[in-house]
């Protein structure tokens, strides 16, 4: 693959997959008929289209945010001169714990619960009975 066709491949990806002004940036001497037309040409190549994946994979990367790119941004906002609202402070903040562990969200279930205990029935001693009968 040449250095015109990765220039074609890179504008590609970036400008939202517009072959024809792909095709005008890497060869800028033509009409847009016929860039147009090699672009398609170019889009059934192989390995324009295997490099062109290579790229999407990349620019999708490097769109989600890490955990950590995550964690930096709340504690920039946190630490926010600029960010005057109190609210929004402590729910970043709220944010930050959670992602850190510090503090669990306790549940409460009210109601009743049948338990399924097979021992319940015997005494104490038949308990231990069968428990020396096991070794």
């Amino acid at each position: 693959m040449n250095n015109q066709q990765k220039v074609f491949c890179r504008e590609y990806v970036k400008n939202g997959q517009n072959g024809t002004k792909a095709y005008m940036i890497a060869y800028p001497d033509g009409s847009e008929e016929s860039a147009r037309r090699q672009a398609s040409r170019l889009l059934t190549n192989v390995d324009i289209q295997k490099y062109i994946q290579q790229l999407q994979s990349k620019t999708e990367d490097k769109a989600i945010m890490s955990i950590q790119d995550r964690m930096k941004w709340l504690t920039d906002l946190v630490n926010s001169k600029k960010e005057k609202s109190i609210s929004n402070k402590l729910k970043a903040l709220e944010i930050l714990n959670k992602m850190d562990g510090v503090y669990t969200q306790n549940v409460a279930i009210k109601g009743d619960m049948i338990l399924n205990n097979p021992l319940r029935e015997l005494s104490t001693e038949q308990i231990i009975e069968m428990i020396n009968n096991e070794k």
